[in-house]
């Protein structure tokens, strides 16, 4: 596989933040979550780690941008990332832009000193503003433990930081390898999510893993066509059929010129 991919570093920036929406904290109230564990260089938890600034902090570095954030240096918090901002003139408080990293106030009084909260800015929609934001929750807007895409009045926000991006489109020769780094690292983040809130809204996930179909590892990992036959073998729902190795169907053996769909 060859090729070109196209992508702005604001985009790039967003994609990577985008691939963790689901993820969270573990357990719930711990701020354990892995964007802490990468920031400190260790497992932590407890109150003191809140971790909505550890997970911007975080997408940066993955996406090679660290320097575009608070100099390539580390902040896990709102206000002194506020502070660095607009002491360099890199603070902006309206006409947001995708990537721009923006600090709320829930109190409405836009502090010129204290931030709450923060999050990735994606775009505009019915007068608020799209955010990818980590420690989060509906009910709990600024530690609610996980990653969700939230829409957020202009009200509630201070400004934000906005990066001072390369001019030029990046091009990333796209090869086999890197191709395929890039998917084990999409089904690595992908087995990390908990389970979906209607996942455990209707309950099968949990009476599926008590009845041991599944093992509780990876909800929302990709499910093989392997996977699935061991999942019909522990419902005893291939008891009646006996396959010898002669007796074993083509259509399921694939040779290195064909593609199973």
């Amino acid at each position: 596989m060859s090729g070109t991919i196209i992508m702005t570093q604001p985009e790039h920036v967003l994609f990577i933040a985008n691939s963790y929406v689901g993820i969270r904290e573990e357990p719930k109230n711990s701020n354990n979550v892995i964007f802490n564990t990468r920031y400190y260089g260790r497992v932590v938890s407890g109150e003191q780690y809140a971790w909505c600034m550890a997970f911007v902090w975080d997408v940066f570095r993955i996406a090679g941008l660290s320097r575009l954030f608070y100099n390539g240096s580390k902040t896990a918090s709102c206000s002194t990332l506020m502070l660095w901002a607009r002491k360099g003139g890199t603070f902006v408080d309206k006409g947001f832009r995708q990537g721009d990293v923006i600090l709320f106030d829930w109190t409405g009084k836009k502090r010129d000193d204290v931030a709450q909260h923060t999050g990735i800015f994606s775009h505009m929609a019915n007068g608020q503003a799209v955010c990818i934001e980590g420690n989060t929750a509906v009910g709990n807007d600024s530690n609610g433990g996980q990653v969700m895409v939230r829409n957020r009045p202009l009200s509630q926000i201070t400004g934000a930081h906005r990066p001072e991006w390369d001019e030029v489109v990046k091009e990333d020769d796209m090869t086999q390898t890197t191709f395929n780094k890039m998917a084990d690292q999409y089904f690595r983040d992908r087995a990390a999510k908990q389970p979906s809130n209607w996942a455990e809204k209707d309950g099968n996930w949990e009476k599926a893993v008590r009845m041991q179909v599944f093992d509780g590892t990876a909800p929302q990992g990709i499910f093989t066509r392997e996977q699935a036959a061991a999942v019909l073998g522990r419902l005893d729902l291939l008891k009646s059929i006996d396959l010898q190795p002669s007796q074993q169907s083509p259509a399921f053996v694939y040779g290195p010129d064909e593609e199973s769909s």
